[in-house]
């Protein structure tokens, strides 16, 4: 919600994390059962889904930040005046 200047950063809600421990634990009882090759796929695909979450996180926060600087309400959001 990219309009709501005035939410604190880092508010909007991101459920990556919550969507990555719970293929983790559906899984983990599958990797002693699979091979090598099966885990380190995983690894990689889940340090992968920690990178686009952290990605995520930093352009909504630009976003965030931009849509202030345009609002010109920055220094309105942080109670700040200029004397």
């Amino acid at each position: 919600r990219l309009e709501d200047a005035t939410t604190p950063l880092n508010a909007e809600p991101f459920e990556v994390r919550q969507c990555v421990q719970d293929a983790i634990d559906h899984l983990a009882p599958m990797h002693e059962k699979r091979d090598t090759r099966f885990v380190l796929d995983f690894q990689r695909d889940l340090a992968t889904a920690q990178g686009n979450e952290l990605r995520a996180v930093v352009d909504y926060n630009k976003s965030l930040s931009n849509l202030a600087r345009h609002k010109a309400t920055t220094l309105d959001r942080y109670h700040l005046e200029l004397s």
